[in-house]
């Protein structure tokens, strides 16, 4: 595999039962890019980053992270990935250094890295905050940050923008943004909302009936004159 590819899949499916979630899923994600996931609730997002996760298995074909095949057996590479999957899950009784540092344990990790990592996603001092006190976007950032204590190279979030306000959403946008320029991590992040995707991707992968349909470059959809929504419409026809 090409070393400057860092996620990848070939001909990967996933059935549940008689229903296939992913079919023939097909893509290149090269390092240091904000890969956007956009598609319809169902489509296949969640499933293909779990997949990547080692938290589902594969129906066929293969999924690589950092040039490493995606078995059950092996999940040495998930080392080099953080991670935030659908609703962040907190300890609400415990602080949020007390939540860190139980993840600090699991990693072996010093919690002399916690106040850093506060400061990097924008919630400074909160070490001693209840997380029942933080709003969702608080925890949506408290989560970027418990993801970034293993020091990744690569991050996958699931919807990390999903049910946070206004002011939120773009706290967030900026701080993916930063960590792209700052800390050169590789983002693979699904969304259904296209003009936040527009805002921060570097490539736009539109999925329909699990698989990918067209990869849209930023190059593309930053032209003042590409209609996003009336392309995403005429991709997602059946």
């Amino acid at each position: 595999m090409n070393s400057t590819i860092v996620i990848a899949a070939n001909g990967l499916q996933k059935n549940f039962r008689q229903h296939e979630v992913l079919s023939n899923f097909n893509l290149n994600i090269p390092k240091g890019n904000i890969y956007g996931l956009l598609g319809e609730n169902g489509s296949g997002k969640t499933t293909f980053m779990k997949i990547l996760l080692g938290l589902l298995k594969p129906s066929g074909g293969e999924a690589y992270v950092c040039g490493n095949i995606v078995t059950e057996h092996d999940k040495s590479y998930l080392s080099k990935v953080g991670s935030l999957i659908e609703i962040p899950a907190f300890y609400d009784w415990l602080t949020v250094g007390e939540n860190l540092s139980l993840h600090c344990d699991y990693l072996k990790k010093n919690y002399d890295k916690i106040p850093e990592i506060l400061n990097i996603v924008g919630i400074p001092g909160t070490e001693n905050n209840k997380i029942s006190e933080l709003s969702l976007g608080m925890k949506q950032r408290l989560a970027i940050g418990r993801a970034l204590l293993g020091e990744p190279e690569i991050l996958i979030l699931d919807e990390p923008i999903n049910g946070v306000d206004p002011k939120g959403i773009i706290e967030i946008r900026n701080l993916l943004l930063q960590l792209k320029q700052e800390q050169k991590l590789t983002i693979l992040l699904s969304s259904h909302i296209i003009s936040e995707l527009e805002k921060i991707a570097d490539i736009i992968g539109v999925m329909h009936n699990g698989k990918i349909v067209s990869e849209i470059p930023k190059e593309t959809f930053a032209k003042v004159d590409f209609d996003f929504e009336k392309q995403f419409l005429i991709l997602t026809q059946d």
